[in-house]
């Protein structure tokens, strides 16, 4: 063989590498695409989830007085809306406690979306609170097969 067909055969080569470099690299931004697109889905579905629950009232037991006994405020353990009752007639936040939620889209299918509500240290709001205070964190959370980890946002309330 002479030099011509080594250069020949070295083009040819180097041209394949070039090819599947090329497809790799469009294959993954395809990838990233369509993962971009399914995290901006899940963050709206648990932006619109947050926005329902800020409408609603603090505490059922709460009016529109700003002086409040602490003591009277939902106790922990009574978190969460009464069985089949649905969440269009819920008219506080700590009815969403334990609240599921399947919305269908076309593109990505069901988007699972979770709230937990509980209360926290009203100096510290990354310390859950055991007991009554006036500051509760809602946690939204939103799971879909095409998400590599589950969506969390959260949100805080106090009186």
């Amino acid at each position: 063989m002479n030099i011509q067909t080594f250069i020949t055969i070295g083009a040819i080569i180097l041209l394949g590498i070039l090819g599947i470099t090329l497809n790799r690299t469009i294959s993954n931004a395809e990838e990233t695409k369509i993962f971009s697109e399914c995290i901006l889905t899940a963050n709206s579905l648990a932006q619109e989830m947050i926005y329902e629950i800020k409408q609603k009232k603090f505490d059922k037991n709460v009016g529109d007085e700003i002086t409040v006994n602490v003591a009277n405020l939902t106790p922990p353990a009574q978190f969460g809306a009464a069985p089949g009752k649905p969440a269009s007639q819920f008219v506080s936040v700590e009815e969403y406690h334990n609240h599921k939620r399947t919305v269908n889209t076309n593109r990505f299918g069901n988007f699972n979306i979770v709230v937990n509500v509980s209360y926290v240290n009203e100096n510290n709001f990354t310390q859950i609170s055991s007991t009554q205070t006036r500051a509760k964190e809602i946690l939204v959370k939103v799971a879909n097969k095409y998400l590599l980890d589950t969506l969390k946002l959260r949100m805080y309330k106090s009186f």
